[in-house]
């Protein structure tokens, strides 16, 4: 019997798991783009921005953070010779400013925005002085020049308002953000699609936006079939790489790989959780490799779950078949 991994290793190994696609290459590569315009710059220049929306689990955020620092940013600042041989990898990215990520608060508040920015940049007291002071704070901090590119991730939170209130703090909080870029800091914004609407109907942000694509797969096209497949395929190896399982699982087999594109709905991050769940209940029954069956227990949980309609490794129903229609 195959030695067991455990919940807590299989599922932090996947989450360090880096396999990029075409989505995510056209995304970090923009990211570099925005990060030269910021280098080639004097203080005065307007930086531009991005901004990439898709469905929740698509990956996006794995892209920018987890992706682009295992790809472009680590590999350059080990070449810089400014760390240590002996600083671990997750040292030296907190250490670093260059690329920073924020996770924007669930309301549209612009003292709680500036915290959360602050917070991001290490300032010693985040949460103090007034919101006026705070975003002097983050004004004096991006002013030096050492941030090249800021990631604001669940921009959406700044697009969805209940009531004249919110929305007149989630008004301020764009504007301000606005404002960062007119003083030169590239930005990123980072969400769900019900944003796209409320950034392209600013005109300020519509001219200095760009969009990165990032929409679900689509079974009608031939490069997102073959992404799909290279990308089953490097899980698979990885997990055989990484001591999970001694066989190959066979996930890029035709079968195999349709159910799986049509329960993950084209999007990687939901794909990944399918068969991260599918690993973890093989590996607990001693499992060699992942089988059909717990590719279909593990769409099942998510079905009994509401995060998927219907399970594609189980004869539908009828009620399946209504709700898919």
């Amino acid at each position: 019997m195959q030695a067991r991994k455990s919940f807590a290793q299989i599922g932090t190994m996947f989450k360090k798991f880096v396999i990029v696609h075409p989505r995510a290459t056209a995304a970090m590569l923009f990211m570099e783009d925005l990060r030269e315009w910021k280098r080639l710059s004097d203080w005065r220049t307007e930086a531009p921005g991005a901004f990439l929306l898709a469905p929740s689990q698509s990956g996006k955020t794995h892209t920018v953070t987890t992706g682009y620092n295992d790809r472009y940013l680590l590999p350059e600042l080990r070449a810089s010779d400014r760390y240590s041989a002996h600083v671990p990898d997750d040292h030296i990215l907190k250490l670093q400013k260059q690329v920073v990520y924020v996770k924007l608060p669930a309301k549209p508040q612009l003292g709680a925005t500036a915290t959360a920015i602050l917070k991001a940049l290490e300032h010693t007291d985040p949460h103090k002085g007034t919101v006026g002071q705070r975003l002097h704070y983050v004004e004096t901090l991006l002013a030096n020049g050492k941030v090249e590119l800021l990631i604001l991730d669940s921009y959406d939170h700044l697009t969805k308002t209940t009531n004249k209130r919110t929305e007149a703090e989630a008004t301020e909080t764009q504007d301000t953000l606005k404002l960062l870029m007119e003083q030169g800091t590239p930005m990123l914004f980072v969400g769900l699609p019900d944003a796209k609407d409320d950034i392209l109907g600013d005109k300020q942000l519509k001219h200095r936006m760009f969009e990165i694509e990032f929409s679900p797969l689509s079974p009608e096209n031939e490069e997102d079939i073959e992404s799909f497949t290279n990308y089953l395929k490097e899980l698979d190896i990885l997990m055989c790489c990484n001591g999970i399982f001694p066989d190959s699982s066979d996930l890029f087999e035709e079968k195999t790989r349709t159910n799986l594109f049509f329960s993950c709905r084209g999007q990687y991050g939901v794909l990944s959780n399918i068969v991260r769940d599918a690993a973890i209940l093989s590996s607990s029954r001693g499992g060699r490799r992942i089988e059909v069956e717990h590719l279909k227990t593990a769409v099942d949980t998510m079905v009994s779950k509401k995060l998927l309609t219907f399970n594609t490794f189980a004869p539908p129903t009828e009620i399946d078949v209504r709700r898919a229609a």
